[in-house]
This record gives C-alpha cells, sequence and structure tokens, in this order.
C-alpha cells in the first residue's frame, strides 16, 4: 500500500488507503462509501423486518428545541438533565409547589406556621433573586 500525497486537509482521512470522504465511482460519480453502507444496512433492515413494531411506532418525534441555546452549551445541559438536575429557578418553583401541598396535610398549627413563614420566605426569594445574592436574605 503506498503513500497518500497531499496534505491531510487535501487528502482526507484514509482507510485501507481509501478516503473516507469519498471514493471514485465507475463513470466518475462521486459516491460517498458511508452513506453507500448505511444505505445498504437500513434497506436490509427494511427488508428483515427490522423496523415493524418499534416502540412508539406512529407516533410524532418528541424533539426538544434548543435553538435558543448556545450550540457549545447543548451537550452540557442535555448531560445535566439526564443526570436529574435542575435549574436552581425551578428547584426553588418545586419546592414551593411541595410546602403547598405539604400545609394542607398539617394539623398542628406550630408546625403549620413554621411551613408557612418557609413559604413565604422562598415566594420572597423567588420574587427578589438580587436580594438573595446579595445576602439580604440569607
Amino acid at each position: 500500500m503506498g503513500r497518500a500525497s497531499g496534505t491531510p486537509g487535501q487528502r482526507g482521512n484514509l482507510i485501507c488507503g481509501i478516503s473516507s470522504r469519498s471514493i471514485q465511482g465507475i463513470k466518475g460519480k462521486t459516491v460517498d462509501i458511508f452513506a453507500k453502507i448505511a444505505e445498504e444496512r437500513i434497506r436490509r433492515a427494511m427488508e428483515d423486518g427490522e423496523f415493524t413494531n418499534l416502540p412508539g411506532s406512529g407516533k410524532p418525534l418528541m424533539l426538544e428545541d434548543k435553538t435558543w441555546m448556545p450550540e457549545d452549551m447543548r451537550l452540557t445541559y442535555r448531560i445535566l438533565k439526564n443526570a436529574g438536575c435542575i435549574p436552581p429557578e425551578l428547584e426553588k418553583r418545586q419546592e414551593i409547589l411541595n410546602l403547598k401541598d405539604l400545609l394542607n396535610t398539617i394539623d398542628d398549627d406550630k408546625e403549620r406556621l413554621k411551613k408557612l413563614r418557609e413559604l413565604n420566605f422562598k415566594l420572597m426569594e423567588m420574587k427578589n433573586p438580587a436580594a438573595e445574592t446579595a445576602g439580604f436574605l440569607t
């Protein structure tokens, strides 16, 4: 096998002496080898019935719109989301909702008053996040 000539940017990656970008077809057409392999595998899988009765078949895909997020941050957010982490604002909101639910179940007046104060404090934090970061509420 001979060495490829040219700069790395011009050659592309070589796999077994074949450019990973494309190979020259019989009639001079450029055929992307990876697209050809993928198409062949998909065709075989369809013929073998591997795509029938898949979970979610016939239902719309639930794609997340991340256009508002910088591209370099999307992977980070996805990893945090998959790990069960949520932004602090949503975490506080969830705490408030949990406290409201808890207040409906407490019979003891002293405990109820204590949780009501805690709820009011959290609501105040939500309305004025600058005060919390300045140290006024902590």
